[in-house]
């Protein structure tokens, strides 16, 4: 007598849900297509259990709906960042006789590494390599850092062979 029909996809976290409720008149058509590319997870652990972790996926969730109801239909969606916020969302209700077509595409797309500034730059490039922020000393390693950091009788990869340090 009634017609009820529920859909749900997740993609990672990312989500889309479609529910029609106590329809007596109902027809749908819908088309799915997710993929996911490259996943990467970054997770800091001790023994005691998981501090932290960061997972990057990039994906694609797209989804297309046409359909006809007469009853109750409801309409959710959600897309999530790489640090758990809720970057997209919708909640949509709908009562009576309708006709809806939704086509909802999300994205993610990470970059494969960041590039973050080594420890020791001279160790990998030199002091003249370094940010000039870390030359002058207002990363909290003072001033007149040269004295340190400056590897002129560097003699090759991973030998920072710093002979005359000024304190």
């Amino acid at each position: 007598m009634e017609i009820s029909n529920r859909d749900f996809v997740g993609n990672n976290q990312d989500l889309v849900g479609a529910n029609f409720l106590y329809s007596q008149d109902f027809s749908k058509e819908s088309t799915l297509n997710m993929s996911l590319d490259r996943l990467n997870a970054t997770i800091l652990a001790t023994d005691e259990g998981i501090n932290r972790e960061l997972i990057k996926a990039t994906r694609d969730t797209h989804y297309k709906l046409h359909a006809h109801s007469t009853g109750i239909s409801s309409f959710k969606y959600r897309q999530m960042g790489a640090d758990g916020t809720i970057l997209n969302a919708g909640d949509e209700r709908f009562v009576g006789n309708f006709d809806i077509a939704k086509d909802i595409r999300m994205k993610s797309r990470f970059d494969k590494y960041e590039k973050d500034d080594e420890w020791l730059p001279c160790c990998f490039g030199g002091y003249l390599t370094m940010p000039t922020y870390y030359q002058k000393g207002s990363k909290g390693l003072g001033g007149g850092v040269k004295g340190i950091f400056d590897c002129t009788c560097w003699k090759g990869p991973g030998e920072c062979a710093i002979s005359q340090v000024q304190y």
